[in-house]
């Protein structure tokens, strides 16, 4: 099980759109997506999504959970929450892929968007 959690957790998709024409400057062409962002762990998923440079990555559900860090589960107060995603945005790698690419998503954590 530790192994599929670890597949999730690194699990990204690229999709680029085939051009037929110029885009117009600033068009969204690549978008990179994933979710399950354990902000406690290291994070090489960003080294992908950083090779192959995508206009924009979307969360698609969990980017930091706030109420377990793996082992151990509790409830979840706005300041603790906050927390987390200060730790995540405070990963080097996951400031250079903000810098590449626009970032979407829902700010969840397993209780939805």
């Amino acid at each position: 099980m530790r192994w599929l959690t670890l597949a999730f957790s690194l699990c990204t998709a690229v999709v680029s759109a085939q051009e037929t024409a110029p885009l117009p400057k600033g068009a969204v062409s690549k978008i990179a997506f994933g979710s399950c962002a354990k902000h406690w762990q290291a994070q090489p998923i960003w080294e992908g999504v950083l090779t192959h440079q995508p206009d924009l990555w979307i969360f698609l559900g969990d980017n930091v959970y706030a109420d377990t860090d793996g082992t151990t589960a509790w409830l979840v107060s706005k300041e603790s929450l906050t927390g987390d995603w200060n730790r995540l945005a405070d990963k080097p790698e996951f400031q250079q892929a903000r810098g590449a690419s626009q970032v979407a998503g829902c700010r969840a954590t397993r209780s939805g968007c």
